[in-house]
């Protein structure tokens, strides 16, 4: 029997992809620019999928990972 893990069920890859970003910048404590640079992908591409999976509005514009 294999452990459970974060990946298990029918997850999409959206949400796969979120899941990601907001445990890294949870481990980053909101850092955006840690985050991009741990996650191997560009600032503002972070921006644009923080802004997708709406993490990045004007109540949480400073610390996105406070969702």
């Amino acid at each position: 029997v294999i452990g459970e893990s974060p990946l298990d069920g029918d997850m999409t890859l959206d949400e796969i992809e979120r899941r990601a970003i907001m445990a890294t910048l949870q481990a980053t404590s909101g850092d955006r620019t840690a985050c991009a640079r741990i996650l191997g992908i560009d600032k503002s591409t972070l921006y644009r999928k923080l802004k997708r999976y709406n993490f990045y509005t004007e109540k949480n514009e400073e610390n996105p990972a406070a969702v």
